[in-house]
């Protein structure tokens, strides 16, 4: 009975080291192909929700493309558009643009699924304006 119980709980363990080894980074799971299916724009003054859009693309209208090594493709109906770098630190992704200063974003990435957001607030005439924009979108 022992043996078993030795046996049982060296698997238990096998199993524990290859479910967390096998986790993957946010920079593991962003590599690949994402197609922008949404893009949301919010603007609130003072907290409050003022505003809210949502633009729906067309499959294959707006693809992302990240590459190992930190560079990347963006792509519209299948031709690519333009290139970028990218970089990230916990749930950032530093984007940059040939001659334009890097941005972050949050991320929320997954297996499937992909969201990357942005916001920003000024202060005009004693009012708070906060502007939210979020890309969501899904692994192709």
């Amino acid at each position: 009975m022992k043996k078993i119980f030795s046996f049982s709980s060296l698997i238990f363990l096998v199993l524990a080291f290859v479910t967390v080894s096998c986790e993957k980074s946010p920079e593991e799971l962003l590599i690949g192909k994402w197609e922008i299916q949404t893009l949301n724009f919010k603007t609130y003054e003072n907290n409050v929700l003022k505003d809210q859009e949502t633009e729906t693309y067309t499959a294959n209208e707006m693809v992302l493309e990240f590459l190992e090594g930190g560079s990347g493709k963006e792509y519209s109906d299948n031709v690519q558009t333009s290139t970028f770098s990218w970089a990230v630190d916990g749930d950032i992704c530093s984007i940059s643009t040939s001659g334009e200063e890097p941005f972050d974003l949050n991320l929320s990435v997954g297996e499937d699924n992909i969201t990357l957001s942005r916001e920003e607030s000024e202060t005009d005439g004693g009012i708070v304006y906060k502007f939210v924009m979020t890309f969501s979108g899904r692994r192709i």
